[in-house]
């Protein structure tokens, strides 16, 4: 009887003895990283939705700087909410630090010649509507943090998803709702305006 219960003993001791390490490889070596890979795809997902409504912002804009300021506006906004703040984004350069850079892509559409502007910078050359397909082109480049860093843990802490933050970058493009207003500063929107309401009221329009 004595050494049944040694050996009963020494069996709950090993299983013991097993099930730390065993813990310890469940938790640092699959649960915690899938946790943080979950939490990627959540910051993968805001970061493309940011860069989709910032395209869809822009196309919408009356001129090139009004389509800068609603992008960084949106930028700054989806990056401080609490979906961004709950995937720890964290934007990397882009118009005034925002994580986001626009350009203006142009198709010829009989040579298919495709001419990039930017980024950030409004179109030079010839504005030709009828001959060219106009669109705004948004990047966007952000660090998504893990949700848990295991930073501190030697051998994995340097490992992306796991210690330190994954850049993402992303791509969407819009085209031009107002392909005039891209030729347009706000200067020279607001003097279009003018001389339409100056014509208005020299010509009035007369009803019979």
């Amino acid at each position: 009887m004595l050494w049944r219960r040694q050996f009963v003993r020494q069996k709950r001791a090993m299983g013991i003895a097993e099930f730390v390490p065993a813990l310890f490889i469940f938790l640092f070596i699959i649960a915690l990283p899938l946790i943080n890979l979950l939490s990627f795809g959540m910051g993968y997902a805001n970061v493309a939705l940011l860069g989709t409504q910032c395209a869809v912002d822009a196309a919408n804009a009356g001129s090139y700087p009004d389509a800068l300021t609603k992008v960084q506006t949106k930028a700054n906004a989806i990056t401080a909410s609490g979906m961004g703040q709950f995937a720890r984004l964290a934007p990397v350069g882009g118009l005034n630090g925002c994580g986001v850079n626009v350009f203006i892509t142009e198709t010829d559409v009989n040579t298919k010649v495709v001419v990039e502007y930017g980024p950030n910078t409004p179109k030079t050359g010839v504005y030709d509507p009828n001959n060219k397909i106009y669109e705004y082109t948004i990047r966007t480049t952000f660090n998504v943090g893990p949700f848990i860093s295991l930073g501190l843990v030697p051998w994995i802490g340097g490992i992306p998803l796991i210690g330190v933050p994954a850049t993402v970058r992303t791509v969407a493009h819009r085209a031009v709702e107002h392909s005039e207003a891209i030729s347009l500063d706000n200067r020279s929107r607001d003097l279009a305006a003018l001389i339409a309401i100056i014509v208005f009221q020299s010509y009035p329009i007369i009803s019979v």
